[in-house]
């Protein structure tokens, strides 16, 4: 049996492999998390200058302590979620208002990604010791 040369370019066809989307897992992004908590603390505070000025004095301390947090980058400990947290329960307590309800959801959304990293470091630690255990 002879075997053609040349192929000929009429009869040829193009494969196409595509593949969705990989999420990358949130531990693999888990710096990317921390400087979203960051990020999204910068917005809320910037959003605190629309706030009426009876509402900002009476959370100033609670915006002086996250400032002092932004201005160090700290936003994933302990204390600054337990920061922001206050200044959200805080908030609570004035009647609604726009200004306060995006100032909230933006300190909710900087809550949420500060929680996310530490429940990563803790499972990631968990599973340490858990590994260690067996060992």
């Amino acid at each position: 049996m002879l075997v053609p040369n040349m192929i000929p370019s009429g009869n040829t066809h193009r494969i196409i492999l595509s593949s969705p989307e990989q999420k990358t897992p949130d531990i693999d992004r888990i710096q990317d998390i921390a400087a979203d908590a960051t990020g999204a603390l910068r917005l809320a505070l910037q959003s605190a200058s629309d706030l009426s000025q009876g509402i900002a004095e009476d959370i100033r301390t609670e915006l002086t302590a996250l400032e002092r947090r932004l201005e160090r980058r700290d936003t994933i400990g302990d204390g600054p979620r337990a920061e922001i947290a206050l200044c959200i329960e805080r908030l609570g307590a004035f009647l609604p208002d726009d200004t306060v309800e995006v100032f909230r959801d933006e300190l909710r959304v900087a809550l949420n990604h500060s929680e996310r990293v530490a429940d990563l470091i803790a499972a990631d630690q968990e599973i340490r010791r858990l590994r260690w255990l067996g060992k």
